[in-house]
């Protein structure tokens, strides 16, 4: 009972810190690999791999999604130039930070685990043909 009453405490007081008042900063997040750009439409690559998971979003969706990391009328979220833009406290940056990090890894991780299934499908029944013909 008393680790549970402990992690609430903690998630209570994280959760808080987010609305502490300290000193407001402008800062840059360069997100072009997590939205579509310009960039992004189909093109020809000569070196594609196998399979392509494709987990881009739009731009202001992303500044909507990172949007309640920073409560306050007078701060920022917005996207604009492949960077979403913020102006919030150092705790709200810390969060956003991480937001951006945790999407970074989830489009890595499932992009290798599609590919690692890719390589199993085409391997497996290499291997389970070749023992029956042998």
């Amino acid at each position: 009972m008393k680790k549970c009453l402990a992690s609430l405490l903690a998630v209570a007081l994280l959760f808080g810190s987010l609305f502490v008042p300290t000193g407001d900063r402008l800062e840059f997040y360069e997100v072009e690999d997590l939205v579509y750009t310009m960039d992004s439409f189909p093109r020809i690559d000569l070196n594609p791999p196998p399979v392509q998971v494709e987990m881009l979003i739009i731009g202001s969706e992303l500044a909507d999604q990172l949007g309640w990391l920073v409560p306050g009328s007078d701060r920022i979220v917005e996207f604009g130039n492949g960077m979403i833009i913020v102006r919030a406290t150092t705790l709200q940056h810390l969060a956003v930070r991480a937001a951006i990090a945790a999407r970074r890894f989830r489009n890595e991780t499932c992009q290798s685990i599609a590919v690692a299934v890719y390589h199993l499908k085409t391997t497996l029944p290499k291997k389970l043909f070749g023992m029956i013909t042998t």
